[in-house]
C-alpha cells in the first residue's frame, strides 16, 4: 500500500538544517517518497515558511536550492477562503496549523499528517490521524 502524507514545515527544516536528533527519520520521508513508498503533499504557504526560515537560519543559496529539491518530491494542495474563514473563526491556539491540517483534510484521499509538533493538533473529529516521522515510520514497519 502506498500511503499518501502531508508534510509539514518543521520536517523539511529537519532536512535542509540538518537539525539533530530529527534529521534522520525526517529524511527517511523523503527517501520513502523517492523509493515510491510513499506519496508528499504539502501547502503553498508551508513551502514558502520553509524557504523564510532557511534562508534566515543557513543562506538564500542553501534554502533555495534545497526547497527546489524538496519540491520534486512533494504534490502541492491549496487552502480556500471557506477553511482560511474556519479556522479563524473558532479561533484556534494555533490559527496557522489549524490552516494547514484543515488543508489537509479537505484533500480527502490522504492517509496522515506528519509534523513533530503534535500538541498543536487537537481538534475536534480529527479526521486525519497526526504523526510524528518516528511514528510514521514505526507504523509501516
Amino acid at each position: 500500500m502506498i500511503y499518501k502524507v502531508f508534510i509539514d514545515s518543521d520536517i523539511f527544516l529537519d532536512i535542509l538544517l540538518a537539525r539533530e536528533p530529527h534529521f534522520d527519520s525526517s529524511l527517511q520521508m523523503l527517501l520513502l517518497r523517492k523509493d515510491h513508498q510513499i506519496e508528499l503533499y504539502t501547502s503553498p504557504s508551508i513551502i514558502i515558511n520553509t524557504n523564510y526560515i532557511a534562508q534566515k537560519q543557513d543562506n538564500r543559496a542553501n534554502a533555495v536550492k534545497g526547497v527546489a529539491e524538496i519540491l520534486k518530491f512533494v504534490e502541492i494542495i491549496e487552502s480556500s477562503k471557506k477553511i482560511l474563514m474556519k479556522c479563524f473563526a473558532f479561533n484556534y491556539t494555533d490559527v496557522e496549523d489549524a490552516i494547514q491540517y484543515f488543508t489537509a483534510v479537505q484533500n480527502g484521499s490522504l492517509d496522515y499528517y506528519i509534523t513533530r509538533n503534535i500538541k498543536h493538533f487537537k481538534f475536534k473529529n480529527m479526521d486525519l490521524p497526526v504523526l510524528t516521522p518516528s511514528q510514521f515510520l514505526n507504523l509501516i514497519k
